[in-house]
């Protein structure tokens, strides 16, 4: 019988596990020592330093940095898109020119 197979959706395992094995301990699911949370407001950086909040988020200016960031990038990768088709193009075409040349 193939595992899950059982009665109540594979809860029978007896026959699965070979005899002889370790029962290893489970961990707890309690925290043995206290669990310390960051603090509500983070502190904000300072000019120059880098952090990992937009700045919307940290309430200064109006947030564009992000929108010009995003469209930079983006123009770019058409840029650069469009540059690798026309380059695949091009070797194609001389591909072709050398062939036709070439009698073929």
């Amino acid at each position: 019988m193939p595992v899950g197979a059982g009665e109540a959706g594979g809860a029978d395992h007896s026959e699965v596990l070979p005899e002889g094995l370790p029962v290893l301990p489970l961990p707890s699911l309690t925290p043995t020592e206290p669990v310390v949370l960051p603090p509500v407001n983070a502190p904000v950086a300072g000019e120059g330093e880098m952090t990992l909040l937009s700045p919307t988020a940290l309430g200064r200016d109006d947030g564009r940095d992000w929108v010009v960031v995003v469209g930079v990038v983006a123009i770019a990768e058409l840029v650069l898109l469009w540059a690798a088709a026309c380059v695949g193009l091009w070797r194609r075409r001389t591909a072709w020119v050398r062939v036709v040349r070439a009698g073929g």
